[in-house]
């Protein structure tokens, strides 16, 4: 590309479940106690190979209880049927070891944005979620779903794909 040009924007724009931007959620696990405590399995996600041991033991039984009640039986098999191919639990369990303090010092998201959110989340509390909004410089909607976990997609999928909807029909 010649220099001074400007690239291409090939997002156009953004939909996010559960996890909001993660300066958001780096400043969240700083200053909200709530998020803290949610957030202590980190530690155990962290330690390359002994996660994947307890995460897998048993019959992935941690694992299956991670995904709760809202989740079918039969996803839940599925998953950890991926799960126990070699690399796959690492290579999920990678998000959690990059993340580093560095990691809240990303830029704001600059397309339009929707992020769902759901009340009953036990990895991500109210503050982090709300707090999403200061990182986003671009047209923004929050959504809440009462009573979803933190698996969204599993427990909700009418309401993503409504969410995704709306973003398209609005030209975003």
């Amino acid at each position: 590309m010649a220099r001074g040009c400007t690239p291409p924007r090939t997002v156009r724009s953004l939909t996010a479940l559960s996890i909001p931007h993660l300066a958001a959620f780096g400043q969240a696990l700083r200053e909200d106690d709530d998020q803290k405590a949610r957030s202590t399995y980190f530690s155990l996600f962290r330690e390359a190979g002994k996660a994947e041991h307890v995460l897998l033991a048993d019959d992935a039984h941690l694992l299956r209880t991670l995904y709760g009640e809202g989740v079918a039986t039969d996803a839940i098999d599925e998953y950890v049927r991926v799960f126990r191919e070699p690399g796959a639990l690492t290579a999920a369990l990678d998000w959690y070891r990059a993340m580093t303090p560095a990691t809240g010092d990303l830029p704001p998201v600059e397309v339009p944005t929707t992020y769902i959110w759901s009340t009953d989340d036990a990895a991500v509390g109210r503050f982090a979620a709300e707090l999403c909004s200061d990182f986003v410089d671009a047209d923004y909607t929050f959504e809440v779903l009462d009573g979803v976990s933190h698996w969204v997609p599993d427990e909700a999928p009418g309401a993503v794909t409504a969410a995704i909807r709306a973003q398209v029909r609005q030209g975003r």
